[in-house]
């Protein structure tokens, strides 16, 4: 069997590495000719809004880079390979900036709301507030409960001096890039010298809105660091004191950062406890965690739980105890949508949810074929994770769909590329390699529709922030950018509580479309006096606080 660990030498091609060097800075000249060309200051009510303004610079080079890592994958599978480290770098630095950083350039200011919120938070942190890690008063704010990933941010926008909007805006490529070397470095331990097509298969699927300045990006990195050292001891058997001290670090630093990423901590680890012992024991598979590894990377978790576990159950005393009045009183009453989705949405919906069935088979079958005894430590360990990241989804349903998605793409894109690597071998290996290669060119050419075309729901003109600005120092009644996802001067004004609209139901969706389709009655809100109501419905009401009558 060809150790996977060891990158073999093959045959060199230093003429086709020359040729796939020059091609990828053809790609980077046509990205920053298409930047040239593009700019969003405003976003109409469509999901194909963005898709619609790339011109034909930014898709010759897509397809050039997509071409030059499909040839260089072809390369290596007829066993002619140039060990080109900073090839691989360059093509996954493209991909990072075609598919993650061409907003950043295009749009005046950071496009994702939640960005705002964490913004203020870090501001907040720096002004000289305290912090906790017990969630103490039923408050399980970031602050007081997961602070971690808010005193990063804070101490890297006091030693750069960099605004707020520089860091909230520019960190999606260092995000994106860190978390793409770490696939590659993972992938080289199971994949051998098709490693590359982890990390392109990685940012092609990465559609969910998850990347971006938020505690949760902070802890992908994080957990992907946690990972690497699972897969280095799990597949090389390397025990050390340095292995135990490194998980429990990393395991408490993910633990008082974000409130999420325990869990899949949690189902990660216990699948991959249970499982592998019970193989164990019938002789399957000689891979497990011994009992070390389980305590270093669940008693944080543990710990972390029991901390706020006075939160949790003030919290939950709080909602029971208000369903209860309502319930009563005769007000509690079911939800509804205001309309129907638009058919621009319905259509971006259905794409994603083919991709999330296609990904979600190719990775099924993948592990069965990694179940083969050369291969069954990979698999068993892959298959382990991919699998219980569903588990987490079966109890969520769908009020953090994308959550799954997030957790889920990493094993996927390890399972992709260890059958990719098996492919020269076996007839099955190449048709499920070939079925992966084209979801993944598949959903990098799409990405500006799945992943952008909902951002009119999410895009702040750079206006906006002077409105806000204005109305701050003229002491006026307003609504701040981080109150309803980057939405300054808009008030959902409902019998509702916020954060109904957290949710992202159709309600929010609605008032979303409402507002940009109704743009110059949204703009003349702004000339009138007194308070101007865009739309209403009896129940609901999307409204606008005037800025340009100080009295």
């Amino acid at each position: 069997m060809q150790n996977m660990n060891v990158i073999p030498s093959g045959k060199t091609s230093t003429h086709a590495t020359r040729v796939f060097f020059i091609l990828v800075n053809v790609s980077f000249v046509l990205w920053l000719l298409s930047l040239a060309n593009t700019h969003i200051y405003r976003f109409e009510p469509s999901a194909f809004y963005y898709i619609g303004q790339l011109d034909v610079f930014y898709w010759a080079g897509m397809v050039t880079i997509i071409g030059v890592v499909v040839a260089m994958l072809l390369t290596r599978a007829r066993g002619a390979y140039n060990n080109s480290l900073a090839l691989d770098i360059a093509c996954i630095a493209m991909f990072v900036l075609y598919l993650f950083g061409t907003p950043l350039f295009i749009y005046d200011l950071p496009r994702f709301g939640d960005v705002y919120y964490v913004l203020e938070m870090t501001e907040t942190m720096i002004s000289g507030a305290g912090f906790g890690l017990t969630g103490a008063g039923g408050d399980l704010g970031y602050l007081n409960s997961f602070p971690g990933a808010i005193i990063y941010f804070s101490f890297v926008k006091i030693v750069s001096g960099i605004s707020g909007y520089q860091l909230a805006n520019y960190y999606v490529l260092f995000l994106m890039m860190l978390l793409s070397l770490l696939v590659y470095a993972i992938a080289r331990r199971i994949s051998g010298y098709f490693m590359l097509i982890a990390p392109i298969c990685f940012l092609s699927l990465a559609w969910a809105q998850e990347y971006h300045l938020s505690p949760q990006s902070l802890a992908l990195i994080l957990y992907l660091c946690l990972w690497l050292i699972l897969i280095i001891r799990l597949l090389g058997n390397k025990r050390s004191l340095a292995t135990y001290f490194l998980l429990v670090m990393l395991s408490l630093s993910i633990v008082v950062s974000h409130p999420g990423t325990p869990i899949f901590i949690l189902l990660n680890v216990a699948a991959l406890y249970v499982v592998t012992k019970v193989l164990n024991r019938l002789k399957l598979s000689s891979v497990s965690l011994n009992r070390y590894e389980v305590m270093a990377l669940m008693l944080p978790a543990v710990f972390w739980l029991s901390a706020v576990a006075q939160a949790y159950v003030i919290q939950g005393i709080a909602m029971l105890s208000a369903a209860v009045v309502g319930l009563s009183s005769g007000s509690y009453h079911l939800e509804y949508s205001l309309g129907m989705a638009q058919p621009d949405q319905m259509f971006v919906d259905t794409l994603r949810k083919i991709i999330t069935v296609a990904e979600i088979a190719i990775g099924g079958l993948c592990i069965l074929l990694l179940l083969k005894k050369e291969s069954r430590r990979t698999g068993v360990l892959l298959g382990c994770w991919f699998a219980s990241c569903f588990v987490f989804q079966l109890v969520a349903q769908n009020a953090v769909f994308g959550r799954f998605l997030v957790f889920a793409l990493f094993p996927f894109a390890f399972l992709v590329s260890a059958t990719i690597s098996r492919a020269p071998k076996y007839r099955l290996s190449r048709a499920l390699a070939a079925a992966a290669v084209i979801l993944v060119i598949a959903s990098a050419l799409i990405i500006p529709l799945i992943s952008y075309g909902g951002d009119y729901y999410e895009f702040m003109p750079r206006s906006r922030i002077s409105a806000e600005q204005y109305a701050e120092s003229k002491n006026l009644p307003q609504i701040r950018s981080s109150d309803f996802a980057g939405d300054g001067f808009l008030a959902l004004a409902a019998e509702k509580p916020y954060n109904v609209f957290l949710t992202y139901g159709p309600q929010w969706y609605n008032f979303f479309h409402v507002k940009y389709s109704r743009g110059d009655e949204y703009a003349g809100m702004f000339n009138r006096a007194g308070q101007s109501t865009v739309y209403t419905n009896g129940e609901y009401s999307l409204q606008g606080y005037i800025i340009d009558n100080p009295s």
